[in-house]
């Protein structure tokens, strides 16, 4: 029989850090001008996001959320391939208390259908157009779904835009949220804790 050395390292957590929001907030405030991400743009070159904009950005898409009525640990789900916009949505939603749910691009119609519902999923980011028509082609079977998120390009024409917004228009909102309520985000942030939902992932055998 072995035991457990009495030299193993205990890791300690940091009681003020209870949440990724907690985490961005003080990797901002550590490293402002440091590089956080650097990602390809439509015309071939690459951009540079510091932590300091990531911050601003993130608090701009949680606070829209909340602008949206998003309240904490509620669904906000993100259909999109591997990119800036998916952490920047990803990091926003955390900025909100909510939990993020994802759904794989190439996922079938039918299995969107049951994630989005089973999870109640209150909003939806999509990556493009193509993924925006799979939702709104579902719309009659998501009652609980009550916005979609168009992260790149322009809403197509004839799309109602009572329940789709684009990110820019989303940003927008969270820029007047916080220009009504700066700490906004702080607060929500602040009410986190580890026992809150930040994540759910649905599997291929789910």
């Amino acid at each position: 029989m072995t035991t457990a050395s009495s030299s193993t390292p205990t890791v300690h957590l940091d009681p003020a850090v209870q949440s990724v929001g907690h985490m961005l907030r003080r990797r901002v405030a550590a490293t402002p001008d440091r590089r956080a991400y650097s990602f390809p743009t439509e015309d071939g070159s690459w951009d540079v996001v510091t932590w300091a904009q990531l911050g601003i950005q993130a608090a701009e898409v949680g606070a829209g959320l909340v602008s949206l009525g998003v309240q904490p640990e509620d669904r906000v789900a993100i259909a999109s391939t591997t990119r800036y916009e998916w952490v920047l949505t990803n990091y926003g939603i955390m900025d909100a208390s909510a939990a993020t749910v994802t759904v794989y691009p190439t996922t079938i119609s039918d299995d969107v259908q049951f994630i989005l519902d089973d999870s109640d999923t209150k909003v939806v980011f999509v990556e493009d157009a193509g993924q925006l028509a799979k939702i709104t082609g579902l719309r009659d079977q998501l009652p609980k779904v009550e916005h979609v998120v168009l992260m790149t390009g322009r809403i197509p024409e004839g799309t109602d835009t009572s329940w789709v917004l684009t990110m820019l228009d989303l940003r927008h909102r969270g820029v007047l949220a916080l220009r009504g309520n700066p700490a906004l985000v702080d607060e929500r942030v602040d009410a986190t804790t580890m026992e809150h939902l930040a994540t759910l992932i649905y599997t291929s055998g789910t």
